[in-house]
């Protein structure tokens, strides 16, 4: 439930709001790291990097991609232009934290659309810790295709790792298969469903070496032109050292169904990194490693160096029908093309069902000490994560325990990607608690436009409501502008910035009436054409009433600009549900909402039933130069267009300005005893929200907070995790749990306000905001419960 609060005296609001934005602002960046910007183009190429030619994802030609250098706190820019032909793309940044930018972290669908072919999108982002990264293509089966690299981090200069080595190597680790993407993916969404089965190769660093025995070219083509051994694609990869030097390799794996064990022979692999994370040093002879992970391990060129060695990878956890993939450990001056003297089967490989040496890798990975992350000491819920595999009407789906729809929120750019023109979308979700609810566009200006209705949710009928009607309506209210969407949107967009300006109208239910005489039409239309008051779209709404009967009025705004007072005409309106929460009835004569809010009242039709009333909306909190919105209540039997004997006007309406009924409204708000959701006792942290408005190359625009992140607070080096998270919103002022539920704001861990008793020792405390927060105190500041 969220409710706006108010002040008389708002110079103490805009104070604290300064102060805010000025230590976030101020405190915010603690160094600058470098831009790094790379263009890469996408797309499709023929390549043979299993010496079978098939087409492949390069980047820039390559395969895979190129590896991205950088240092901690650098700024990675990629221009990523999309040249596929009929494809889309997006590429995720796999372990990069995104920290202040989720929007780039390119998992298509959800944190942003797909890049269309031929377009250009820019990801930006920070590389925020040191270690071993990768990214890869989030569109369909891309990844399995090729669009995949990796990313390496560095300490700043100050800050030396706790190993040392003389040298930095990265190699990639993927299993290959030869049917194409389409064709895969075609097979699992397939009746029956078809199994893409086992890989035919697997690659090192994108070599691998198929073996042609198996007979596995296309029909349309000869042997010749889809197996070529001799193909420089598919020349194993060389890692040369030098004798006695010590090597880290960086070693990812972006495997599709595979898990690996990797091996050099005749060396040990000490193990330093684990997925960004520095981990206690130990020693293996295999490194086992699933898709998705990341590790670093020393490397000591310490045998004998006139002979090479074989490194291979091969498959565990399955058995393997896929030959291992070999690489060579060069020794220098030897030449890289000279055998290792033994066969590459000599490397010692475990078996594929030997569970033991996998378990024992995963029990010595230890934090190292001094790098150390903590978990919280407490965890407030335990969450079961069961990935489950169902047919649904003869496909085979998977999912996370079989639920779970957040992608039908609706909300374009954020949740899912925009319904394309003429294309069907289909929306499922459950409605898991009774109340009123709205549905809108969440697509530019479409909302303002029309695309506006309500949900009712009953309760079981096992499940009475705690109050009792005869029946049930819905009421929506709307301001309304007579510039089109397009228009609206290209002023705000302009230099210079063209405001929307004041509605022409209000509605109820999707009914107003225009003074035509403000002589508002286009110039190319005539008055005739514009304005007709005679049209039945804008016959007032008529609500038909039995005397002595009680009505549910469910009420939703979904303005653009507009807080509304809504009063029907000698008739009181007891509030009872508020936001699909049931709350302690309470008595209003004007009920005050805002846009996005829900209201149920309780109405009885207890007034002279010769005659009929009047229901009105009108602006509140601006200047009403906008009219007010009319309807009629009709009490049976009579006759809907009979007008109420008392004009319009006489409908007691609230001034603009009088903030006085409007908070205690706010303040009655409470919920009702036995439908309690209560808020976590304690809070682990506030938030800053601060919405703000800026000019940006001459151009008007709005964010949270500037687009700034409010870090986590930190107790010494530790980070404490957010758990329950309470919002103080200062675009409306302050607001608080009169329980104080949260203590302090943070920010980069400073006190920035307070609500006494504060717990917030050890941290600089700054006076003034207290005290601008106890005034507020004493100001009957409402309660506000923000659910996350």
């Amino acid at each position: 439930m969220m409710r706006s609060c108010r002040f008389s005296d708002t110079s103490h609001v805009f104070t604290l709001m300064v102060i805010c934005f000025i230590t976030l602002f101020s405190s915010s960046v603690h160094g600058q790291g470098k831009i790094r910007r790379v263009k890469w183009e996408v797309k499709y190429e023929l390549k043979s990097p299993d010496c079978f030619e098939k087409l492949v994802i390069t980047i820039n030609g390559q395969f895979p991609g190129p590896t991205i250098k950088a240092q901690q706190g650098d700024t990675i820019i990629v221009e990523l232009k999309n040249s596929f032909m009929t494809e889309n793309v997006a590429v995720h940044w796999h372990g990069i934290r995104q920290i202040g930018t989720p929007w780039f972290d390119g998992v298509e669908g959800v944190t942003q659309c797909p890049i269309l072919p031929g377009e250009i999108f820019t990801y930006q982002f920070v590389v925020d810790r040191p270690g071993t990264y990768m990214y890869h293509s989030h569109y369909g089966m891309q990844r399995e295709s090729g669009l995949i690299g990796m990313i390496r981090v560095s300490p700043p200069s100050t800050e030396p790792e706790p190993f040392t080595y003389d040298y930095d190597r990265s190699l990639l680790l993927t299993d290959w298969y030869h049917k194409g993407m389409s064709e895969k993916a075609t097979g699992l969404a397939s009746i029956p469903f078809k199994w893409v089965g086992e890989p035919q190769s697997l690659m090192i660093q994108g070599r691998g070496r198929f073996n042609c025995t198996n007979n596995l070219m296309t029909p349309q083509r000869s042997e010749a032109e889809v197996y070529n051994a001799s193909h420089a694609d598919c020349s194993r990869l060389v890692l040369t050292v030098i004798p006695r030097k010590t090597y880290r390799l960086r070693i990812g794996s972006l495997t599709s169904l595979s898990a690996l064990s990797f091996q050099i022979e005749g060396h040990n692999l000490t193990i330093v990194e684990a997925d960004g994370h520095y981990v206690e040093p130990f020693t293996v002879r295999n490194l086992f490693i699933y898709s998705g992970e990341t590790y670093s391990v020393l490397l000591k060129a310490d045998q004998n160096p006139s002979r090479n060695y074989w490194i291979t990878t091969s498959i565990v956890s399955r058995p393997e029908k896929t030959p291992p993939a070999t690489a060579v450990l060069n020794y220098h001056p030897n030449h890289p093309r000279k055998h290792p003297p033994t066969p590459a089967s000599s490397n010692f490989r475990p078996e594929w069902n030997d569970t033991r040496h996998r378990l024992a890798q995963s029990v010595a990975i230890k934090a190292r000490k001094g790098f150390l992350h903590a978990p919280p000491d407490n965890s407030d819920k335990v969450i079961v994560l069961l990935n489950t595999q169902n047919k649904v009407n003869g496909y085979m789906r998977w999912s996370v325990n079989n639920i779970g729809t957040p992608w039908f929120d609706g909300v374009e750019g954020v949740t899912q990607c925009p319904i394309l023109p003429g294309e069907i979308f289909t929306y499922q979700f459950i409605v898991d608690r009774p109340g009123t609810y709205m549905y809108h566009s969440h697509y530019g200006m479409q909302r303002e436009s029309g695309l506006i209705g309500m949900i009712r949710v009953s309760p079981p009928s096992t499940e009475p409501e705690p109050f009792t009607y005869d029946y049930d309506r819905s009421l929506l209210l709307t301001d309304w502008y007579h510039n089109g969407m397009s228009e609206k949107a290209t002023g705000l967009a302009s230099i210079p910035f063209k405001w929307v300006g004041e509605p022409q109208s209000l509605m109820i239910q999707g009914r107003g009436r225009f003074n035509c005489t403000n002589n508002l039409m286009t110039p190319q239309r005539s008055e005739a054409e514009v304005c007709n008051a005679s049209h039945a779209d804008c016959s007032r709404l008529v609500l038909t009433v039995i005397p002595g009967k009680t009505y549910r009025l469910r009420i939703g705004s979904l303005t653009s600009l507009s807080a509304l007072s809504f009063q029907i005409e000698g008739h009181n309106l007891t509030v009872v549900e508020a936001d699909g929460h049931y709350v302690e009835p309470f008595t209003v004569r004007n009920l005050f909402i805002y846009s996005g809010e829900t209201y149920s009242v309780l109405f009885k039709a207890d007034q002279n039933p010769s005659r009929n009333y009047w229901i009105t909306t009108s602006i509140v909190s601006r200047p009403e130069k906008t009219p007010p919105a009319t309807a009629v209540l009709n009490y049976h039997p009579n006759h809907p267009r009979k007008h109420p004997p008392t004009p319009a006007s006489s409908n007691f309406r609230a001034a603009w300005n009088d903030t006085r009924h409007r908070l205690a409204q706010s303040v009655a708000i409470k919920a009702r005893k036995g439908f309690l959701h209560a808020p976590p006792e304690n809070s682990d942290k506030v938030i800053v929200l601060l919405n703000t408005q800026n000019k940006v190359n001459g151009y008007m625009r709005w964010s949270v907070n500037n687009g700034v992140r409010v870090p986590v607070r930190m107790q010494g080096s530790k980070e404490i995790p957010v758990k329950n998270v309470t919002f103080r919103d200062m675009s409306v002022g302050i607001t608080y749990k009169k329980k104080h539920i949260f203590q302090c704001a943070y920010v980069q861990g400073r006190v920035i306000g307070t609500i006494f008793p504060s717990p917030c020792e050890n941290l600089d405390r700054y006076d003034e905001q207290e005290q601008l927060v106890k005034q507020s105190d004493s100001q009957n500041a409402t309660d506000i419960d923000y659910e996350i």
